[in-house]
């Protein structure tokens, strides 16, 4: 998985992965995936460090669902689009 095909770059916060910028106009971004949130699960598997968000593997034309912890203190789930 990129950073590129879904318009938005991950990175390390605290040892979790957090969404560190996505462009706007990103399937990602529409979705509801927002710059801050912190990655909690993805496809109900807990992802507890950025080495275990780098580990996953990202099927190809799947949607996915990432459930985050905004900057709003809330926790989310997210249908991210297919990379193509």
């Amino acid at each position: 998985m990129g950073n590129k095909p879904m318009g938005v770059a991950f990175v390390p916060l605290q040892g979790r992965a957090c969404v560190g910028l996505i462009f706007e106009k990103s399937a990602a971004y529409q979705a509801g995936l927002h710059e801050g949130d912190i990655i909690l699960k993805i496809d109900g598997r807990t992802i507890p460090t950025f080495q275990d968000f780098l580990n996953y593997k990202l099927a190809e034309n799947q949607r996915h669902t990432f459930t985050v912890f905004g900057k709003n203190g809330k926790t989310r789930e997210v249908m991210v689009p297919a990379i193509q």
